[in-house]
């Protein structure tokens, strides 16, 4: 069995595996950024399926897909995820967002 990813690794890296993700290995409640990359290697629709899979998950937790990239040279497939909403309890996946505060009387058109 894989070990788990030491926090303080994603968060120099910024990048979790989807493997970690899929495996339960991962904990990113310490994680300090909005911004996380999730990496997946390996061949073609294997590596796509599996970082989509792991940025699923991690919707569950508050996160949401931006985009995928793949890069054909090294087989690394990453999905870039954003932090929608402040964490919650330990377990409990986040509310929504807070609604943007405005100065008095200023509303957006």
């Amino acid at each position: 069995m894989a070990a788990r990813e030491a926090p303080e690794k994603i968060a120099r890296t910024r990048t979790v595996t989807a493997d970690a993700v899929l495996g339960n290995r991962v904990d990113l409640h310490g994680y300090p950024y909005r911004l996380l990359s999730v990496v997946s290697h390996g061949v073609g629709g294997d590596a796509v399926t599996q970082a989509i899979a792991a940025a699923e998950v991690l919707e569950t937790f508050g996160w949401e897909l931006v985009t995928v990239s793949e890069f054909g040279s090294s087989r690394m497939v990453y999905a870039v995820l954003r932090r929608v909403a402040g964490p919650g309890p330990v377990g409990v996946p986040p509310g929504p967002a807070p609604l943007p505060r405005y100065p008095d009387g200023f509303r957006p058109a």
